[in-house]
């Protein structure tokens, strides 16, 4: 079994034998190894949407990350250029 956090859209993955699995948006689960050849699951973990962790600490930092306020970016100059920041 890999536990992976999965932050965002709903996924079905399906393994070779028939049986489907629903992995749910901001949510911590089980996968078990059969589901890991889903091409679905493998491009989710490539893109970043899908993280699969090991050790428990590993874990605890997405979930801590999971449930933080998103912090904004910083807004183009009204001119579309990035404004630099300390510069005279």
């Amino acid at each position: 079994m890999i536990r992976v956090f999965n932050n965002r859209a709903t996924y079905l993955l399906r393994a070779e034998d028939g049986s489907k699995m629903i992995l749910k948006p901001l949510g911590f689960c089980e996968v078990p190894e059969k589901f890991t050849g889903d091409p679905t699951f493998r491009m989710g973990v490539k893109a970043g949407v899908i993280q699969a962790f090991d050790e428990a600490k590993q874990g605890a930092a997405i979930e801590r990350a999971a449930h933080e306020p998103k912090r904004g970016k910083e807004k183009p100059a009204a001119d579309g250029k990035q404004a630099d920041k300390g510069r005279d």
